[in-house]
């Protein structure tokens, strides 16, 4: 019996149609397979770095008042003002926090703080030579902290965080003006408090602080002069400094800084 060509055709034609059919099924099924083997870009890192700096945004509360009566009292002497600087408020520091859970990590933070007031004063000079004279009054103050700290991030995968620390803060005071000068030392407790968030390597974070301590002065003098009597008959911030030897670094703060993401899942 003869088969036509044509038949033949035809023949061949629905076999390779119907292999195409069947096994377009299978080649569906093998897709989820090749979706599976993408790693997620959002993956869990082990490790985080955050570095961190704080512009000016805060002015120790306790020497405002100390030195804006100083300025006041040069001015009413009308002693004019050659310089100042009254918002020297700023710290850096970095935190390092190990994931525990998929959305809890602990670590430690250490930072530093640095706060200064300070205005300049020129006081003309009579007599045979006439002629002026400049003196500062400053104060300065460097803190340096460490904290445990906990994060928390209220979704997997997600780069916003709540995070809380405590620890213990150190800062060392120096005042000098014309006629005293003061350099103490004092430890005290640091709790703080904070919401960030990571975009890329960004990392912004909004907070506050509480960080006040007792300071233990162990120079007062005033030219060479260490009797409390003559301190307290000369200088009213050295009277201050008597009265209330605290130093408070309390305060708001806003961060920016980078994020290091290390070892992910």
């Amino acid at each position: 019996m003869r088969i036509c060509p044509l038949a033949t055709r035809f023949k061949g034609s629905g076999l390779l149609l119907a292999v195409l059919v069947a096994g377009e099924p299978a080649a569906a099924q093998t897709l989820p397979a090749s979706d599976a083997a993408v790693p997620s870009i959002l993956s869990n890192p082990r490790a985080v770095v955050h570095v961190y700096v704080e512009p000016s945004f805060n002015r120790m509360a306790d020497w405002r008042a100390r030195i804006d009566a100083l300025k006041a009292e040069a001015a009413a002497r009308q002693m004019p003002i050659s310089h100042e600087v009254t918002n020297g408020f700023r710290s850096w520091g970095g935190t390092l926090l190990v994931r525990v859970t998929p959305r809890i990590l602990l670590g430690g933070e250490l930072g530093m703080i640095q706060d200064e007031d300070t205005f300049g004063v020129t006081e003309p000079i009579g007599g045979i030579f006439p002629g002026s004279t400049e003196f500062g009054v400053a104060t300065e103050t460097v803190g340096r902290n460490a904290q445990l700290v906990l994060a928390f991030y209220p979704r997997e995968q997600s780069r916003a965080h709540f995070q809380v620390g405590a620890g213990m803060g150190q800062s060392h005071v120096l005042f000098h003006s014309r006629r005293a000068a003061a350099d103490g030392k004092g430890t005290g407790p640091i709790l703080s408090a904070l919401f960030g968030t990571e975009w890329k390597m960004f990392y912004l974070t909004a907070g506050a602080r509480f960080n006040r301590m007792r300071i233990n002065y162990t120079r007062l003098d005033d030219l060479g002069l260490v009797r409390a009597s003559d301190l307290l008959a000369n200088d009213a911030a050295v009277r201050e400094l008597l009265r209330d030897p605290n130093v408070d670094l309390s305060g708001v703060f806003v961060r920016v800084g980078v994020a290091f993401r290390w070892f992910p899942d």
